[in-house]
């Protein structure tokens, strides 16, 4: 039998990668929004689920978790999109969940839409407009 390899880190790096407080965090772990281990009298936090917090957060898939697939795409930012569709930031991440555009939620919370989907979805809106004349 193969033994799990369980990446742990410690509170206050996780309140730094998280941006957030080392009493946040603590909440978090006991809240069971993190999953946490303990070594003793020390509490650690899996890395893993800390990279994905976010991503499960706003329901977008998570940066670190599809690295290999996203090395050879150009992303942009949320305000990027925003202003190249003319919409407000918050309607883009709608367009993310309703599977429209593909982004991506990084560890730090920003989110990363991929440039290509940006045209793909402008496509679509010129091929759904010509149909209906």
């Amino acid at each position: 039998m193969v033994d799990k390899i369980v990446k742990r880190i410690s509170i206050k790096k996780t309140a730094d990668l998280l941006k957030k407080s080392e009493h946040s965090v603590r909440q978090l772990l006991q809240r069971g929004m993190l999953i946490k281990h303990r070594d003793g009298r020390y509490v650690f936090a899996d890395l893993d689920d800390v990279l994905t917090f976010y991503a499960r957060k706003k329901k977008i898939p998570s940066w670190e978790e599809n690295i290999d697939k996203l090395k050879k795409h150009v992303f942009v930012s949320v305000f990027f999109t925003a202003s190249s569709l003319m919409v407000q930031s918050s309607y883009v991440l709608i367009l993310i969940r309703q599977k429209k555009l593909e982004g991506y939620v990084t560890v730090s919370g920003d989110v990363m839409v991929r440039r290509d989907s940006i045209n793909e979805y402008l496509r679509t809106l010129d091929n759904d407009t010509t149909k209906d004349m």
